[in-house]
C-alpha cells in the first residue's frame, strides 16, 4: 500500500468513515488491551472522555498499521 493510500486510510479511521474493529477483526489481528477510561484518570485527572477515545482510536490505528508491516505511515 502507497504512503497516500496509508494517509487516506489513517484519515477515514479517525473520522469514523471506517470501523477499526472491523478491519481488527478482518486481518485477524488480535485487538490490543487498552485500559480503562477510569485508569487513565487516576494518571491524568483533566482527561476528558473525548480526549481518551480520540487517544485509543489513535493508539488503535497506531497498532494496526504496526501489526500489518505498515512501521512508517
Amino acid at each position: 500500500m502507497e504512503q497516500i493510500e496509508k494517509e487516506k486510510l489513517k484519515e477515514k479511521l479517525l473520522k469514523g468513515e471506517i470501523d477499526i474493529d472491523e478491519l481488527y477483526y478482518k486481518y485477524q489481528i488480535p485487538e490490543p488491551f487498552i485500559e480503562s477510561y477510569e485508569k487513565f484518570l487516576e494518571r491524568n485527572p483533566n482527561l476528558t472522555i473525548e480526549q481518551y477515545n480520540q487517544d485509543v482510536l489513535s493508539d488503535k490505528i497506531t497498532i494496526l498499521f504496526w501489526q500489518m508491516g505498515w512501521e512508517k505511515f
